[in-house]
């Protein structure tokens, strides 16, 4: 059971055709490079920048190998959290603007509640 899970997972490597994305990226680096015969671990971005618009790189002080140990995999959810946070700010300031064309409202994200009316009580 391994050894094919291990072939399919090989081919299925092999396969993949890694296609242009538009957007930005954020990648978690270890700060500590090991030194692998036939890697070249220069480039930051690890290749994808050449596939997308941006690569923003979060460098963690460990290995690749323990990351999610401790002390590393702290830092690492600190700066997962801060990237999750800034990703969220930027979606809501996305949705929080207002297009409009010919003086129209064409889009409004979380529209303001209809406007209630409150009337007196008759005694």
């Amino acid at each position: 059971m391994l050894k094919r899970s291990i072939h399919s997972s090989a081919f299925a490597s092999r396969a993949y055709e890694t296609k242009p994305y538009a957007g930005v990226i954020t990648m978690f680096r270890a700060k500590q490079v090991p030194d692998w015969k036939g890697m070249d671990f220069s480039d930051l971005t690890n290749g994808w920048g050449r596939f997308v618009q941006r690569v923003d790189v979060e460098v963690v002080d460990s290995t690749h190998q323990f990351m999610f140990d401790e002390p590393a995999v702290r830092e690492l959810a600190t700066k997962f959290k801060a990237c999750l946070h800034r990703a969220q700010q930027r979606q809501l300031m996305r949705a929080s603007r207002i297009s409009t064309m010919g003086g129209r409202i064409s889009r409004i994200s979380n529209p303001p509640p209809a406007p209630t009316t409150v009337r007196p009580r008759s005694e």
